[in-house]
């Protein structure tokens, strides 16, 4: 899981925060192809990347390879509930939510 935290102005550079997967997270990487829009406007999303991309180097050098984007639609919908909504869902061991 993932978000882009900053974008160039041309929009040919992201930087990518990966959740910590990788060290140097800070790094421009080129904007992989096929990334919607909506994953570089700040919003949480899933994506799949080569079992063999190691660190943040193989990252920069195989970005092209970044494919699977999947908005994470929890994250969506915990960001609209209210402050008591919220404390609701976060207090009740139930969840009563069932879509969360």
């Amino acid at each position: 899981m993932g978000c882009v935290i900053e974008i160039s102005a041309d929009r040919s550079e992201i930087k990518l925060d990966t959740g910590g997967n990788f060290e140097n997270e800070q790094d421009w990487i080129p904007t992989p192809p096929g990334m919607p829009e909506w994953a570089k406007d700040g919003k949480v999303f899933w994506f799949e990347i080569p079992d063999f991309i190691e660190n943040s180097e193989q990252l920069k050098n195989y970005y092209w390879m970044i494919m699977g984007f999947k908005r994470d639609l929890k994250v969506e919908i915990i960001k609209r509930l209210s402050d008591e909504e919220l404390r609701c869902w976060l207090l009740d061991d139930e969840r009563p939510w069932n879509f969360i």
